[in-house]
């Protein structure tokens, strides 16, 4: 009525309205990322044990040391050692020590942080590639209910800014932007050392595609100077300040011989056993690379690097984690290329209607499958579970104890170097596994399986923990060979008196002689030296 004043709209009112104009595509949208977030925070527990090696060398950078696992590098035999495989995420670590957060805090922030990224991606590359936001939704989903990548987002490695630097790789490549796919490739080659393997695929890739273009192959080549000059700068200053051309850890996990090819493809097995939404993503993906009359160069691109990277993976061995940590960056392009190449192949022109089903029966199987896996998952109890949820129960008891009785600058050799290294935090570890010991980790075969009590005897460090597995039958093995040989070592018993030992988990391994699995009890023999 005239006079009247105007009623004022309420916040809620201005919510409810705006939201209530929504599709059911904005309502799905929203419920797969929330899916996601949900999934990926329920995984927040524990870090794995390797997670605070990365974690300790940028601890020590952030506090001055350098770049380093030992402190004092200067002193005879603490030289700086590689013994990580993740610089930029190492760098990241310590970016956030600088402003005062935890190694936990940072991981899992930004491991949920880069899930969620990793998906909006996904769903940008598929739907720019099939102009088909339904179809970006359904990849986004694919990888939003998958168990193991949501696992590996929070275990505090750099699996999730891997996954995303690779989806984003693609996505430039997709828009066409090759300066910004050479720096992506550039901070994917320095997340991982095998990143590189991105930037060889693109440029072989870019070059037979442009077999006919002379001048925009000559510029083309100019733009890979954008990651070529940054990352020989880099390549050059971590071989001269760690005097070597590879990583530790490249030398103390490889050497297993046609043993690594046999366990590269268990492993590679076992990852497509444990995602069947994968493996029907595969067939998906199989059909519609023969069927394709044109493929995009992002997809040619994304084949190409699926199966040079599932090739390093069979010849590298694999991986001994649970959870296939190294397959999981994987599954944005599985999920990606099976989405685009469904929707050329059967959603194009007058077939889109007949084969809709053939959509719905193929995506909901796989959604299922992957619900499955997360409902199985959250309803029984595993090694695994346990594994990847609560390694501080492992390992922070030993390290209490360490840092109770041993003092800071005195000397430890041990295997298990990630939570005992970082909590109990003495200057210096004698790496028994060789991922942080140049010597160690250079012995001809993997490291876990050699070992030179010689060298570490002479090192005369001042507590020993050795760890060993007790079974059912009363068999007690070593878990390394160090702890293996050093159990029955004159030495330890003349120069050595046993302190305690502390229970660290039950584990389950699968034997490679009779491919079955065994259970043990695994405990921390600790020993200290005699005083004189």
């Amino acid at each position: 009525m005239p006079g009247l004043p105007a009623r004022v709209i309420t916040l809620k009112e201005k919510f409810l309205a705006a939201f209530s104009k929504r599709d059911l595509f904005f309502w799905l949208f929203l419920s797969v990322f929330a899916f996601q977030l949900l999934l990926v925070i329920l995984q927040c527990r524990d870090l794995v044990d390797d997670a605070y090696i990365s974690a300790r060398y940028g601890r020590n950078l952030t506090n001055g040391f350098g770049l380093v696992y030992n402190r004092s590098p200067a002193d005879a035999g603490l030289e700086r050692v590689e013994g990580y495989s993740n610089f930029l995420w190492v760098i990241i670590l310590a970016l956030g020590f600088k402003l005062g957060l935890t190694a936990r805090f940072i991981a899992q922030f930004l491991g949920v942080t880069f899930s969620l990224a990793s998906s909006a991606l996904l769903f940008l590359w598929v739907r720019r590639e099939t102009e088909n936001k339904w179809l970006g939704l359904i990849a986004a989903a694919m990888l939003a209910t998958n168990l193991y990548f949501a696992i590996w987002q929070v275990e505090g490695l750099e699996t999730p800014l891997f996954s995303l630097v690779l989806i984003a790789t693609v996505y430039a490549l997709s828009l066409e932007r090759n300066w910004t796919a050479n720096i992506l490739c550039l901070l994917f080659a320095l997340t991982r050392p095998d990143g590189i393997l991105l930037f060889a695929v693109i440029a072989a890739a870019q070059f037979f595609r442009l077999s006919k273009e002379p001048m925009s192959r000559r510029r083309t080549a100019l733009g890979w100077l954008w990651f070529l000059i940054p990352y020989l700068a880099y390549f050059l200053w971590r071989s001269i300040y760690y005097r070597s051309l590879l990583p530790n850890t490249f030398y103390a996990k490889t050497g297993l011989g046609l043993a690594g090819l046999r366990e590269g493809a268990i492993y590679l097995g076992n990852f497509f056993i444990n995602n069947p939404a994968s493996l029907v993503l595969i067939l998906v993906i199989v059909a519609g690379a023969v069927w394709a009359k044109q493929l995009s160069f992002s997809i040619k691109v994304s084949l190409a690097f699926c199966a040079a990277y599932l090739l390093f993976l069979l010849a590298a061995g694999g991986d001994w984690m649970p959870g296939f940590r190294l397959a999981v960056p994987l599954l944005p392009l599985f999920a990606g290329v099976g989405m685009i190449l469904f929707g050329s192949q059967w959603l194009s022109g007058k077939n889109e209607g007949k084969d809709r089903g053939l959509l719905y029966l193929v995506t909901g199987l796989a959604l299922a499958l992957n619900i499955f896996s997360v409902v199985r998952y959250r309803a029984t109890k595993s090694h695994d579970q346990t594994w990847h949820r609560d390694q501080s129960k492992f390992y922070v008891p030993a390290a209490d104890w360490l840092k109770k009785y041993v003092w800071q600058d005195q000397t430890i050799a041990l295997g298990d170097i990630g939570y005992i290294g970082y909590f109990a935090n003495h200057d210096r570890i004698i790496d028994t596994m060789g991922l942080v010991d140049r010597h160690l980790g250079r012995l001809p075969g993997i490291s876990s399986l050699t070992t030179d009590l010689d060298y570490i005897f002479n090192q005369e460090p001042f507590c020993i923990v050795s760890l060993e597995h007790r079974y059912p039958d009363g068999t007690v093995i070593g878990h390394s060979e160090f702890d293996r040989a050093i159990a029955g070592d004159a030495r330890l018993k003349m120069e050595y008196r046993k302190a305690t030992e502390i229970f660290g988990w039950d584990s389950e391994e699968l034997s490679r002689t009779d491919w079955k699995k065994r259970t043990s009890k695994v405990y921390f023999i600790i020993y200290l030296r005699n005083l004189p």
